[in-house]
This record gives C-alpha cells, structure tokens and sequence, in this order.
C-alpha cells in the first residue's frame, strides 16, 4: 500500500514538472533515482532523513531536499524520515510511547 502511495505521488510529480512554477525545476525532477523504489535508495535516504531530523527546524527541510539531489536518493523517504522528531512531533511521539506502554503493562492510561 506504501508503495503504491509513493508510486502515485512520483506520477503526480512527473505530470506537474510542466508548470510555470516548476520549470526551473524540471531537470531535477526528471530523474527517475529520486523517485525509486530500489532498496539502496529507500535505505539510504530512511538513514539520512533520521541524521538530519534532529537539526533545527528551519534547516532540515531545505538541507534534505539538497541531498536527495546530491546523493539522488528517494524523495518522498527522506521527506517523511526528516518528520519522525522534530519539536512538534515529539510531544505525540512520547505520549503514544506512553499509552502503549501503560497498555503492555495492563495499566489504564
């Protein structure tokens, strides 16, 4: 199912690379590396994406987008890697832990 999502959002890309907006981008989005579903891609960028999530929000998003140009690694991996932990999701992050873990005891939350 994953898959399928991150394959119909690299179709989504591709047909919007056309527009006025996005012409001075087009060559960069023409590679077909950065919309992979090869196994060192994914790996890689899921690896890059957890190093940089923890650099300061204003930084992360822009210094990802550089590198999956660079390294041409998945996109949309490291785009959503770079969200597991920054300051506006560790608060949901640590209270799911939470629950979860007054559930494996048996506790009530």
């Amino acid at each position: 199912m994953l898959r399928n999502t991150i394959r119909q959002l690299g179709r989504k890309v591709q047909a919007s690379r056309d527009r006025w907006f996005a012409r001075p981008f087009a060559h960069v989005f023409i590679d077909p590396r950065l919309w992979s579903m090869q196994r060192r891609s994914i790996t890689s960028a899921f690896g890059v994406g957890l190093a940089i999530c923890f650099i300061p929000l204003p930084v992360h998003i822009p210094l990802a987008f550089m590198l999956a140009m660079l390294l041409r690694l998945n996109v949309p991996t490291l785009m959503g890697t770079v969200f597991i932990v920054n300051p506006f999701t560790v608060v949901p992050i640590y209270y799911l832990a939470y629950v979860t873990g007054r559930f494996a005891l048996g506790q009530a939350p």
